[in-house]
């Protein structure tokens, strides 16, 4: 009875400890996955910044051309008619640069706008 009950508490210990490794292992996967996905888009975000700057982004840019080009906006908002995409650095707290893209009610390039911020601006005031 004993060895009965020690084979079966064994059994329960390994069983829980498995569970709590596929967790572990799931959520290493998941972070590697979030880097990957985090470098990707910066990799885009530096894109658009340089096509920005040198006023490189093509007029016959729609929505679709925008998201495969320039990956996913931090925020997308309708704003008098036109959408919106706000893109910026995605793990910055305080960016020092963002690109706003606006597109018609049909989905084609209208415009875009670069906030470039100096250091000074972004930096809270030391006491």
């Amino acid at each position: 009875m004993l060895r009965l009950f020690l084979c079966f508490t064994l059994s329960v210990f390994i069983l829980g400890c498995s569970q709590q490794i596929k967790t572990l292992m799931i959520v290493s996967k998941e972070k590697a996955e979030q880097e990957r996905y985090i470098k990707q888009q910066d990799s885009k975000f530096a894109q658009l910044l340089e096509d920005a700057r040198e006023n490189k982004i093509k007029k016959d840019l729609s929505e679709q051309q925008a998201l495969r080009y320039y990956g996913e906006p931090l925020l997308v908002k309708e704003e008098d008619g036109k959408t919106v995409y706000l893109y910026r650095d995605a793990e910055e707290f305080l960016p020092k640069e963002k690109v706003y893209l606006y597109f018609d009610s049909e989905g084609r390039f209208k415009s875009f706008v670069l906030e470039e911020t100096k250091p000074a601006e972004r930096e809270p005031a030391k006491k």
